[in-house]
């Protein structure tokens, strides 16, 4: 399995394949294009970054690559639909083709597309997002350069969204700013709870980061959140970065860290790259539960390979001068094989073969099966206090709320391992995140005098054990 991702100025790649001997291998890479090369999508540029891509990876020169590729939202169009209420739930998409002529002008036959449904607060909206015959072209020439089938096509902003949309409160309306850091230039989304607001992708000049995202706070685009990822997301503090600039901010690598995506990268080897490789673990996270087909886009249309195209240099000598070799070493060892044949020819003998006797004269007694007496279960040990490692965060937003609740535990033999913020104040209840039932039935008994609302159950794979206190915290 392979993915590909074209993003805005970066490519990537995560291959997981399996040998005849069932060994696994993972790998991944990624090549950043400097901006100024990477905007105007020219085929040789984007050729030659992608042949270092592959080079770098380390995945086999003569292997043909079938890929799931992510694409970025400059290759897409894009455009939200409110369904009016009207509108039954089974004429939805046809409502919708309808509308595709009046939401895209140039809209084409041979053009790809897809739209998705979100229903929050009663209100249902379609994101539609849609590939142009075009793009498709362009990108296909471009893959098809290494020998890469494309088995379908997947909306970068979808994957995005899915990495952080549980942390947003869709009792209110949230604006949220999803910006990649990186130390040269970084790039934002706009999301709300219905998913990507608009494709226009937002540039940032790194070095003025604060200055620019001070600004943005002022601006009538401001956002109610920042979700921040990239590379230089790690090295921020986020209590102060969110005082600095003015808005709420939460570190992508924390939401990530709590979430099921990460047994996921951990099993492909990208615990390291959790935030640079976060699409394709939402992706392989979807093709593992075999519902990718719920997020892609299919090539609905044959893309022809073009009779006259530019492509980057060495490729095509190399693969010329790859298949002239080949046929030559054919042709050479068939003429050995015949050769030899002719001067030595062979007699072939049968052997002989005994047959196995399937029926004695003198049969067995078979055996009567003795009933056994299935072991019983030993007792588990009861689970104590000292055994679960706790960290706390503030979900209601109270100063000191986390401090008041890690006193009262110490009191009943807990550990507490760290007091952190959660990644929002919107919490009506709290929320305990553990690997077992039984470990959260012992700690929502020990809080159930602190709290005035039964806790919500998560299960989760870390042996540390999670509390969000929420505003039912007393």
């Amino acid at each position: 399995m392979v993915i590909i991702s074209l993003l805005h100025n970066r490519l990537q790649i995560v291959s997981s394949t399996s040998s005849l001997l069932g060994k696994k291998q993972e790998l991944h890479a990624s090549v950043n294009i400097p901006m100024d090369k990477a905007e105007s999508f020219d085929i040789d540029i984007w050729a030659l970054y992608l042949k270092k891509l592959l080079e770098e990876s380390g995945l086999p020169k003569t292997r043909k690559l079938d890929a799931h590729v992510i694409l970025a939202e400059r290759f897409f169009d894009f455009a939200r639909l409110d369904i009016p209420l009207d509108v039954a739930p089974e004429i939805i998409d046809d409502y919708i083709e309808k509308q595709l002529h009046t939401l895209f002008t140039n809209f084409s036959p041979t053009d790809s597309h897809r739209h998705f449904l979100s229903t929050v607060r009663g209100k249902t909206t379609a994101n539609v997002y849609v590939l142009t015959g075009q793009n498709k072209q362009t990108i296909s020439t471009l893959l098809d350069f290494f020998d890469i089938h494309i088995r379908a096509f997947y909306p970068e902003s979808l994957l995005l969204f899915e990495t952080f949309n549980h942390t947003l409160n869709t009792t209110k309306r949230e604006r949220v700013f999803f910006l990649e850091y990186e130390p040269q230039t970084s790039t934002g989304l706009y999301f709300d709870a219905y998913g990507l607001v608009e494709n226009n992708v937002q540039i940032i000049n790194s070095t003025d980061i604060e200055k620019e995202l001070k600004a943005l706070n002022k601006s009538e685009d401001k956002p109610t959140r920042l979700i921040l990822s990239g590379t230089k997301s790690l090295d921020i503090r986020q209590d102060s970065f969110t005082k600095t600039i003015g808005i709420w901010t939460n570190p992508l690598h924390r939401i990530l860290t709590a979430s099921p995506l990460l047994p996921i990268a951990q099993q492909h080897l990208l615990n390291e790259g959790l935030v640079t490789y976060s699409r394709e673990i939402v992706l392989l996270s979807h093709i593992e539960k075999n519902t990718s087909s719920l997020i892609n886009i299919i090539l609905t249309q044959t893309v022809q390979k073009p009779k006259h195209v530019r492509m980057a240099s060495g490729i095509r000598t190399k693969k010329i001068l790859t298949i002239t070799v080949l046929l030559a070493l054919s042709a050479g060892v068939s003429f050995l094989v015949l050769r030899t044949a002719l001067a030595h020819p062979m007699t072939l003998s049968m052997p002989t073969i005994k047959m196995p006797v399937l029926f004695s004269k003198n049969p067995t007694a078979t055996p009567t099966l003795q009933p056994t007496t299935a072991p019983k279960a030993s007792p588990t040990s009861s689970i104590t206090a000292k055994n679960i490692p706790i960290i706390l965060e503030n979900g209601e937003g109270s100063p000191g709320l986390a401090n008041t609740y890690k006193i009262r535990l110490e009191e009943k033999g807990y550990t507490i391992t760290r007091l952190d913020n959660a990644d929002n104040y919107g919490y009506a209840k709290s929320v305990i995140k553990a690997n077992s039932k039984a470990v959260f039935d012992r700690v929502a008994k020990d809080l159930s005098s602190y709290l005035s609302d039964k806790p919500i159950y998560e299960k989760i794979t870390a042996s540390t054990t999670t509390i969000i206190l929420g505003a039912d915290s007393k």
